[in-house]
């Protein structure tokens, strides 16, 4: 199967995303072990605004990024709010409708600016 320009575009920005994300945050918030990825606090699938903005960009090890998912007692989402803080918590509530048109020139945008920082 095929997939769409778009489709890979939003891949390839994920990525970057990722590997920029990951040189600035090392260690995970959870527990203070090497980082594995960046969890979005706010979905990537729930906020095109908030999909590529650091401020929703949650460094994580393997073992918390999965505690994260399945985990119906939410400590190691609780231990991050506590560390971040209720402000910041508040702020991405405040702007997880905001618009972005996702579309092939913002990717491309987005990309080329982050790609080699």
């Amino acid at each position: 199967m095929r997939i769409s320009e778009l489709t890979r575009l939003k891949r390839k920005a994920d990525a970057v995303f990722q590997k920029k994300g990951m040189k600035d945050s090392p260690n995970c918030e959870g527990c203070g072990m090497p980082a594995y990825c960046l969890h979005h606090w706010i979905y990537k699938v729930h906020s095109n605004f908030l999909r590529y903005n650091t401020k929703n960009s949650v460094p994580v090890c393997l073992k918390c990024h999965a505690a994260i998912h399945t985990q119906p007692d939410g400590k190691i989402k609780h231990r991050i709010l506590l560390k971040r803080g209720i402000e910041w918590e508040n702020w991405l509530q405040e702007h997880r409708n905001d618009y972005i048109k996702m579309n092939k020139a913002y990717l491309l945008s987005y990309i080329e600016q982050n790609e080699h920082n």
